[in-house]
């Protein structure tokens, strides 16, 4: 697996639990320092509202993930025909576009607390909740879900046609809780999907996680690693543990 990071100044060091629990369970794992941080050169994206747009900040992340998987399939222990993305939040638009830039495609994407809406909608929902960090302008779970299902500003970039152009197995592990991604649309768009497409997306909510997918009564983490093992070997990825 070839892993994916979300938002922010992050390096491999933020991926460490992911890579140790993927590694036990027998997998290669490769996993980067984003552009401009750690020991990687280039420069990180600060400019998310630039020239191009949310788009243009995201192909450049992109690119750099599509190396990385094409680096993982070129090592000759290797089984290039089983290599994937692994990515939570950001990372799922990233992973959309990294998508665009490899032949063949990925095997599959394990996806957690992504979106499946555009960065516009994602921004405004965001804004409604207060993103978990802030005071939220909208209290009421119904009421911002009637403004975001209403939303009618500028997308930005939305990742339904590269959903279309290349279907992927894909694994959804999303919080209902979530006040950062809009778990409720992306479950909309996704079941709104084609039914050649809609066949290669498999959801798994929990009801009361948050965007770290952990459970915001208890705290304790939602059974992300179950649900992710037994889809892996569903597709046929993994082989069933005796």
């Amino acid at each position: 697996m070839v892993l994916v990071h979300g938002s922010g100044r992050l390096a491999r060091e933020h991926l460490i639990g992911d890579m140790r629990r993927l590694v036990w369970e027998g997998f290669a794992v490769l996993a980067y320092d984003k552009r401009g941080v750690g020991e990687s050169g280039g420069e990180y994206p600060r400019n998310w509202g630039g020239a191009g747009g949310a788009e243009a900040t995201l192909r450049v992340l992109a690119s750099d993930a599509a190396a990385a998987l094409s680096r993982l399939r070129a090592e000759p222990e290797i089984d290039p025909s089983r290599v994937g993305f692994f990515g939570a939040s950001q990372a799922s638009w990233i992973i959309a576009l990294a998508t665009e830039y490899l032949q063949p495609p990925p095997r599959f994407h394990v996806i957690l607390s992504g979106a499946a809406v555009s960065t516009g909608v994602e921004q405004f929902y965001s804004d409604l909740t207060g993103d978990g960090h802030r005071p939220p302008q909208v209290a009421d779970r119904k009421e911002v879900e009637r403004r975001v299902s209403a939303f009618d500003g500028e997308p930005g970039y939305d990742p339904l046609p590269a959903f279309l152009a290349t279907p992927v197995h894909t694994l959804w592990l999303l919080g209902d809780r979530d006040e950062s991604v809009p778990t409720f649309a992306s479950v909309e768009v996704l079941k709104a999907l084609p039914p050649d497409a809609a066949g290669f997306h498999t959801v798994v909510q929990f009801p009361d996680a948050d965007h770290s997918l952990h459970d915001v009564n208890t705290g304790k983490p939602a059974p992300v690693w179950p649900a992710t093992f037994t889809w892996l070997e569903r597709i046929g990825v993994m082989s069933a543990k005796p």
